[in-house]
C-alpha cells in the first residue's frame, strides 16, 4: 500500500519546522542545564573558600561532563514529533489547528491512499475486469464517506441542535471542498432531511 501523496507532501513542508522547534528546544534546555552547571561550579567555589577540600578542580570538570552528558540526552529526549511541530506551528501562526487537523486526519485515513490505488486499477484494468474494479473502488469511497459521515456527526452530536446544524453545514462545505468526491454522501444526507 502506498502512502497518501498529500500526507507525504505535508510532512514534507514540516520538517524543516521541526528542526527549528527541536533547534529551540535544545538552546532552551542548554541554557537552562548551563545555570544549573553554573549554580553548581559557584557552590563548589564558595564550599571550597569555607572548607579547603583537593577535589574542586575534578568536582568542577565532573560538573561540566554531567552538564554536557545533560545537554545531549536531553536533545534526544525534546525531538519533536510531526503532531508537535504541526501543533506548534498552528499556534505560532494562528491557524487554529488546520496544520495538525490535517496531518491527524491524513495518518488516520489510510482510506485515501486506498481509494488511490483503487481508482488507478480501476482506469487501468480492462473490459472485462473493469466492473469489478470499479465496484472494489466504490467501496473504498463508500468508507470513506462514512467516516466522514462519522466525524461530523460525533461532534454534532455534542451540540445543542442550532449549532450542530450549523456545524453540520460548514463541515458538509469543507468536506465537498477538500474531499470532493468521497463527500457526496454527506451532501445527499443533508439534501434527504431537508
Amino acid at each position: 500500500m502506498t502512502l497518501d501523496p498529500e500526507l507525504v507532501a505535508l510532512t514534507r513542508r514540516l520538517r524543516p519546522f521541526r528542526r527549528r522547534l527541536w533547534l529551540r528546544r535544545v538552546v532552551r534546555d542548554s541554557v537552562r542545564i548551563g545555570a544549573v552547571v553554573t549554580v553548581v561550579l559557584l557552590g563548589l567555589a564558595i564550599v571550597a573558600r569555607i572548607i579547603p577540600f583537593e577535589w574542586l578542580a575534578a568536582a568542577a570538570i565532573g560538573a561540566v561532563v554531567i552538564g554536557l552528558l545533560a545537554i545531549a540526552v536531553d536533545a534526544v529526549r525534546v525531538r519533536p514529533t510531526l503532531a508537535e511541530a504541526a501543533l506548534a506551528i498552528d499556534t505560532e501562526e494562528g491557524l487554529n489547528d488546520r496544520v495538525s487537523t490535517a496531518l491527524a486526519l491524513a495518518k488516520s485515513s489510510p482510506e485515501l491512499a486506498e481509494a488511490a490505488e483503487a481508482e488507478s486499477a480501476w482506469n487501468s484494468s480492462g473490459v472485462g475486469s473493469a466492473e469489478e474494479a470499479y465496484g472494489d473502488y466504490q467501496l473504498v469511497v463508500d468508507a470513506i464517506a462514512d467516516r466522514l459521515l462519522d466525524i461530523r456527526e460525533s461532534y454534532a452530536h455534542s451540540l445543542d441542535e442550532d449549532a450542530a446544524d450549523e456545524y453540520r453545514d460548514t463541515f458538509t462545505r469543507t468536506a465537498s471542498r477538500r474531499y470532493r468526491r468521497y463527500a457526496t454522501l454527506l451532501a445527499d444526507l443533508d439534501l434527504d432531511e431537508d
